[in-house]
């Protein structure tokens, strides 16, 4: 269970330029070492604050326990509301659920699942008919769903706030002059963003 990183980013939130400009470097010797150190320095501050940068295509699989089968649940229960992982979600390709290993059936929105992208994290909610797909070889409290997604706040790097672009660009700096030093202070995250841990 987890994300899968099934398309990543096409381009970086900063470029080799505003590094160098950051750093004062002249020099284009370091060119492809520093687009190494921004894609690294993009997957940290991705990680540390739950967040997409860059649009990208996720897939987020979790298990789920389904409705009772006398379907009478009006209201869905937190059981069958799941939140989409690394917001913003911009849309969703597919949602598909499984109660047989290797075996996933495709569900449809509307018909099967209601969501809302605008909220931070974007909710999926499964409607009873999601579990008309058979009973399988899971225990009842082992259904799972597969959702695969785009993430983030757009294909530009002027679509990602300019306080993680500074941030990045400061975390490629350490990495440039610490060399020596994998570890990344947690200081480079904007204070803003320190708050998300979803």
């Amino acid at each position: 269970m987890g994300i899968e990183i099934i398309t990543p980013p096409a381009k970086e939130p900063i470029d080799v330029g505003f590094v160098k400009s950051h750093l004062r470097v002249d020099w284009s010797d370091d060119d492809t070492y520093i687009a190494s150190l921004i894609t690294m320095a993009r997957q940290w501050m991705e990680q540390k604050i739950r967040r997409a940068l860059m649009t990208q295509t996720l897939r987020y699989t979790c298990s789920i326990t389904p409705p009772p089968p006398d379907r009478l649940v009006v209201i869905p229960s937190m059981k069958t509301l799941i939140e989409i992982p690394m917001p913003p979600t911009s849309s969703i390709t597919t949602v598909q659920i499984g109660s047989q290993i290797g075996t996933w059936a495709t569900l449809t929105a509307t018909t099967h699942y209601l969501s809302e992208l605008t909220l931070t994290p974007a909710v999926l909610v499964l409607l009873p008919e999601a579990f008309d797909h058979g009973n399988g070889t899971l225990a009842p409290d082992r259904w799972r769903v597969r959702i695969t997604y785009q993430a983030g706040y757009g294909a530009s790097e002027t679509n990602v706030p300019m306080s993680l672009r500074v941030a990045i660009a400061r975390v490629v700096a350490y990495l440039y002059e610490h060399r020596a030093d994998p570890h990344i202070p947690d200081s480079f995250i904007p204070s803003e963003y320190k708050v998300w841990r979803l």
